[in-house]
């Protein structure tokens, strides 16, 4: 059980002339799942890359257990990787591909782990292999070879890989990619277990903030190669740093829409195309005339509010999403809107009143994108 600790990390990308990880620093406790999120290029791969040893940071420490490894070799970091890439040797068998970690581990190094030989023990290292495939329900693809499996399955085989040698820490990167729905439920069914049963510590990259806000204890939010939000899914999804994590978490995401600040002897005032939302929160006091941007999430705008305090709006779309449908609309300045709400969509061409509780929105400055204000809870 090891905690893994980004200190001041930085790996120039000499190639773009900029930074793919920036002052990167970041704490995962030992057996914690964490996702880094963000979009492709914002430095989520090559944090896991550093931790594998497959990169080395330009500047900055990371640590396994409290023990600097940053120069370390690969072979003596002890961790697994699975990738979205397939990574495993297609001239030999499912088998003889899981195996190849028990043929190359070190001895304990530097992190003072007792490691178990599996050389010495009754069928050596087939019986090993042989015991874990049946614990991932995969005895039945040992003797293929990979070309003939599905991309499920060696990804399962990955993973089988990856956890067989008994690893400190788990990195996964991007493991759903170009997977089927059912696939990915299952994939990730499987992650989540040998997590919780081996007391792993994990680190996943994804692009994908549903199986990020599904499997983490916690999520780091990255864009440009700097961490912007490291928080719970909860905290993340209800109290964003900016509005671009805003935008990035929730199905559908949060509407963003432009205002200004107004405060006069009536009280403080959001004023948006086609309506005024009375705030009370303080902080707008030294913003009058400032343009500000408003969220609201898709579940708290209502459809068929008062007409006198109504944003007139018609609607373009509707996608029926299982358990809610979201309904595309677009106002008359033309400002897009979503909101969701279980039941039929309307039809298109509908024309709506729509609005929401002031005591729901969030508050962002329009130019850094911080945020100023959430809804209390």
């Amino acid at each position: 059980m090891y905690s893994v600790r980004f200190d001041g990390v930085t790996k120039r990308d000499p190639e773009r002339d900029r930074d793919a990880l920036h002052r990167f620093s970041m704490t995962v406790d030992a057996e914690e799942f964490v996702s880094i999120v963000g979009p492709s290029g914002c430095g989520k791969t090559t944090a896991l890359r550093i931790v594998a040893g497959l990169d080395r940071p330009t500047l900055g420490v990371v640590r396994l257990g409290g023990v600097d490894i940053t120069r370390l070799d690969t072979r003596e970091r002890h961790v697994g990787l699975v990738t979205q890439q397939n990574q495993l040797v297609k001239q030999v068998s499912a088998a003889r591909n899981i195996q190849f970690p028990l043929e190359v581990r070190p001895s304990p190094g530097p992190l003072g782990r007792a490691l178990p030989r599996f050389h010495d023990r009754p069928g050596g290292l087939a019986a090993k292999v042989a015991e874990e495939a049946a614990a991932f329900g995969i005895t039945d693809l040992l003797d293929r070879r990979p070309s003939t499996l599905s991309e499920g399955q060696r990804r399962l085989i990955q993973l089988v890989r990856a956890v067989i040698a008994s690893p400190s820490t788990l990195l996964l990167d991007e493991p759903f990619g170009y997977l089927e729905d059912q696939v990915r439920i299952k994939l990730r069914s499987e992650i989540m277990r040998v997590h919780r049963e081996r007391r792993l510590t994990t680190i996943m990259a994804t692009a994908n903030q549903r199986d990020a806000m599904v499997m983490s204890d916690r999520i780091g939010v990255m864009v440009a190669g700097e961490l912007v939000q490291y928080d719970t899914p909860g905290e993340l999804f209800d109290r964003p740093s900016t509005a671009a994590v805003a935008a990035f978490f929730g199905e559908p995401a949060m509407n963003l829409l432009p205002g200004v600040v107004r405060v006069d002897g009536d009280g403080r005032w959001i004023d948006l195309p086609g309506r005024s939302i009375r705030m009370w929160a303080p902080g707008l006091d030294a913003r009058h005339g400032l343009p500000i941007t408003v969220g609201v999430r898709p579940d708290d705008v209502e459809l068929g509010v008062p007409q006198d305090d109504a944003i007139v709006a018609e609607v373009v779309a509707s996608e029926h999403l299982g358990y809610t449908t979201a309904v595309r609309m677009r106002t008359a300045a033309g400002l897009p809107i979503v909101a969701a709400r279980p039941g039929v969509a309307p039809r298109l061409g509908t024309v709506l009143d729509l609005g929401w509780r002031p005591d729901r929105i969030h508050l962002f400055d329009a130019v850094t994108g911080a945020a100023i204000h959430h809804p209390s809870a």
